[in-house]
């Protein structure tokens, strides 16, 4: 059920970004299964947050998007993540590299 919600997360994230033209890559554990699978489909490992690789400079329009969805952003670190209104953690958030 876990790895539904995580699914369900990336695929309406990628659909905004889609729909605003905002290029990103899916990157860390939403990305590497598909490549660990094809060598060792036992090796794969669920993850609860999001990772997208993205321009800094298309960041105001990633914010609008994500607001669109009821995201929160916030800046921790020098990394910027967005809350999940469904899910409002930290660790099931959408995390931008």
């Amino acid at each position: 059920m876990a790895v539904d919600r995580v699914e369900k997360r990336l695929r309406r994230v990628t659909a905004a970004l889609d729909a605003a033209e905002i290029r990103y890559a899916v990157v860390g554990g939403n990305a590497v299964p598909a490549w660990v699978a094809r060598v060792d489909p036992s090796a794969t490992r669920a993850t609860s947050d999001v990772d997208l690789l993205v321009q800094h400079s298309d960041l105001e329009a990633i914010t609008q998007a994500m607001n669109n969805l009821g995201f929160e952003r916030q800046v921790l670190g020098g990394f910027v993540l967005f809350t999940d209104p469904e899910e409002p953690s930290r660790r099931s958030g959408v995390c931008l590299a």
